[in-house]
């Protein structure tokens, strides 16, 4: 593996390393002798493919006239009906390989287990980079060539200011944690749960992503809520051991780090060319706008699959331009970076109207009551499962694309486990 491999040409895959086991997954079910298709699964599929057409050939002579920035309608609209594509196979693929390794009397052990080893290149540099980001050891050649197996070359001039483990960059990381942080409060041993925990709160505020911070104090709270009181002593337990290591100066003081962190969330400042957080915010307030405006103007079957961010250059609201990223992203420059759109329900629904936006709804509805319906995991599993279901599903608020592989992971499983589930009622009937 390497950054120069990962690089290919691949579009919004570009710089996301496990697009190189993609392959590997399609071998596998080449040479498997069964292979499932969930029901359900085929007709939300066929179903968004539907919406995707009929919203296309109602766009159709705006999205083949359309360029901008040296992109095409067309080319946009096939591009990320193939995304969507490639990433609904590989949650498809993940599914049936399942089948072949778990039942229902080890299931949930081998999944957890799964997810465990799966976080282990993620802590592991997000050691280091804590070592580099908040403590300023020396490690950052270290880090440099670990990054390159990992990511493209545009993505390795993060390392010296945020920390993002083995993802792109660090809201994504964020996302990321929010994901597994649900999973790691089924940890058996008390001591290894409380230290990955901390070690997980440790990245959080490494990452310095507001993204991060939000999910991940409120994905604890949605699972301690559901289940585990135990826990909830382990979580209380971490803030004043940061406070300790803040009043020592190992950290800042971590209550200035989230007042300040849950205040750019929401600041907007009148001159904020030289704020991230401010100038982050108002681009963001902008396109929301925008794509509002879009919206109202096409509500139904909206503005064709991949069409929001080639047309959203005419809708930004004049206050936007006090961000200089509005301007970068509103002038039609050719090979710059189009501009991007923040939430992907905002895009859903601008970009296949209220018929796409419903069905997508109604999908996302359907397999969170298929969660209730499996018998044979523990309480505390489904209690899992169900906030890191909902944590992806409402990060996706603040993240444009289909490409969010923790999705897909978790429909996978939400799925296999509502076929084992039925499985074991059929058995029980025989």
């Amino acid at each position: 593996i390497s950054g120069s491999f990962i690089s290919l040409p691949v579009g919004e895959l570009k710089g996301q390393s496990w697009v190189l086991f993609l392959p590997l997954l399609m071998i596998i079910l080449i040479f498997n002798r069964y292979i499932a298709i969930p029901k359900s699964y085929l007709r939300f599929f066929c179903l968004f493919s539907i919406i995707v057409l009929i919203s296309g050939v109602a766009n159709f002579t705006e999205i083949y006239n359309t360029i901008f920035k040296g992109r095409s309608g067309i080319e946009r609209f096939f591009g990320q009906y193939m995304l969507f594509v490639i990433m609904a196979c590989t949650s498809f693929s993940l599914f049936n390989i399942k089948i072949d390794l778990f039942n229902t009397a080890n299931a949930e052990r081998s999944m957890l287990k799964l997810v465990y080893i799966s976080s282990v290149p993620v802590f592991f540099i997000g050691f280091f980079e804590l070592l580099w980001v908040v403590f300023d050891v020396p490690v950052e050649s270290l880090l440099l060539n670990i990054s390159m197996l990992f990511r493209d070359e545009e993505y390795l001039n993060y390392i010296s200011t945020r920390a993002r483990g083995s993802l792109f960059e660090a809201p994504a990381l964020g996302m990321y944690l929010s994901f597994l942080l649900p999973f790691l409060f089924l940890i058996r041993n008390s001591f290894t749960r409380f230290l990955v925990i901390f070690l997980l709160f440790c990245l959080v505020y490494a990452s310095s992503s507001r993204v991060a911070l939000v999910l991940c104090i409120l994905g604890a709270l949605l699972y301690l809520l559901m289940k585990d009181r135990y826990s909830l002593l382990i979580l209380l337990a971490i803030i004043p051991i940061i406070v300790i290591l803040a009043s020592f100066g190992l950290l800042d003081s971590i209550s200035e780090y989230m007042f300040s962190k849950l205040g750019a969330v929401f600041s907007i400042e009148q001159d904020v060319q030289d704020d991230f957080h401010a100038v982050s915010n108002l681009t963001r307030l902008a396109s929301q706008n925008a794509l509002f405006s879009m919206f109202l103007e096409k509500p139904i079957l909206g503005w064709g699959l991949g069409q929001a961010t080639l047309h959203i250059d005419a809708f930004y609201p004049s206050w936007g331009y006090a961000s200089y990223e509005v301007g970068e992203y509103a002038s039609n420059t050719l090979g710059t970076q189009l501009p991007p759109l923040y939430s992907l329900w905002m895009r859903m629904i601008v970009e296949l109207g209220i018929a796409g936006f419903l069905t997508i709804l109604t999908g996302l509805a359907y397999l969170y009551r298929k969660i209730n319906g499996i018998e044979f995991i523990t309480l505390n599993m489904k209690g899992a499962l169900k906030v890191s279901y909902l944590l992806t599903i409402l990060s996706l608020l603040q993240f444009d694309s289909y490409r969010v592989i923790q999705f897909w992971i978790v429909v996978s499983v939400i799925l296999f486990f509502d076929m084992l589930n039925e499985k074991n009622k059929n058995n029980t009937i025989n």
